[in-house]
């Protein structure tokens, strides 16, 4: 049971930071032209994603533990550190998309964009470290 749990928390946190990497490329590809309604849409939907994708991965880690303790195993201490990690970036993450939607809710996209692509430069150093999972 432990481990089907493990495996839904697993899913559940790979495919929100895919979709928030998604509607992140997503809102890159909106132009200036088309409002920023559409591209206050996408953020929401990517801060969404990250922030359900983020509780999923915490509670992935967290049924890991478990497990773990359970059946006497000791998990390595890169483990730890990599989820440490992962976890910092994806704080830095929600960060650059709040302040990409208070710079579009200002009908500022063009300083909107920069945190826009930093935050996809962060999910993809993230998706990274999550190799070594």
């Amino acid at each position: 049971m432990n481990e089907s749990l493990l495996n839904v928390f697993l899913w559940m946190h790979l495919l929100c930071m895919v979709g928030a990497f998604g509607a992140l490329l997503a809102g890159g590809c909106v132009p200036p032209d088309a409002g920023a309604e559409t591209s206050l849409r996408v953020l929401k939907r990517a801060n969404l994603l990250i922030a359900i994708g983020f509780l999923a991965g915490l509670a992935t880690y967290f049924v890991r533990i478990k497990l773990a303790s359970l059946e006497d195993i000791e998990l390595p201490g890169s483990l730890h550190m990599t989820v440490g990690i992962k976890f910092l970036i994806l704080i830095g993450v929600g960060a650059c998309v709040g302040i990409a939607l208070a710079k579009t809710r200002k009908s500022d996209a063009a300083q909107a964009a920069p945190f826009r692509w930093a935050a996809v430069i962060l999910l993809a150093i993230a998706a990274f470290l999550g190799v070594y999972l």
